[in-house]
C-alpha cells in the first residue's frame, strides 16, 4: 500500500506536521508492507496554475515539468492520500491551494480505491 502525505505546514516541527506524523506510524504499525511518501509543500517549486483550463481535458496540466507534475504522478500511483495543513482565514494555506490549483485536472476523478485520479 502507497501512502502519499501532504504536509501543507511550513513547520517541519509544528502541530500539523506532528499529527501526519503520528498518522503515518500508526498506518505503518497497522500496515507493515505500507510505504509513505511524505512531501513537505514548502519545499516544492512549482509554477501557479494559468487558469487556461487545458488540464480538464488533457487530465494534466500541461505547463512545463515541476514538482506539481511530480506530485500529479505520486497522487495518480498512491492507494491513500492523507493532506494535513494550518489553517489561514478559514482555509487552507496559499501554497497548499496553488497546488492543489494545478492539480485540478487530476483531482476531479476517481480511482478505483476513491481517491482522485
Amino acid at each position: 500500500m502507497k501512502i502519499l502525505v501532504l504536509n501543507g505546514s511550513p513547520r517541519k516541527n509544528g502541530n500539523v506536521s506532528n499529527l501526519l506524523k503520528k498518522e503515518s506510524d500508526r498506518l505503518l504499525k497497522k500496515n507493515a508492507d505500507a510505504e509513505i511518501i511524505w512531501e513537505n509543500v514548502s519545499d516544492l517549486n512549482f509554477n501557479f496554475c494559468h487558469g487556461c483550463m487545458a488540464c480538464r481535458s488533457k487530465g494534466s496540466c500541461i505547463l512545463p515539468q515541476d514538482d506539481a507534475h511530480k506530485i500529479e504522478n505520486e497522487i495518480k500511483e498512491c492507494d491513500m492520500l492523507m493532506v494535513g495543513t494550518p489553517v489561514y482565514w478559514a482555509n487552507m494555506n496559499g501554497k497548499l491551494k496553488s497546488l492543489f490549483d494545478r492539480l485540478v485536472g487530476v483531482l476531479m476523478g476517481e480511482s478505483k480505491h476513491g481517491i482522485p485520479l
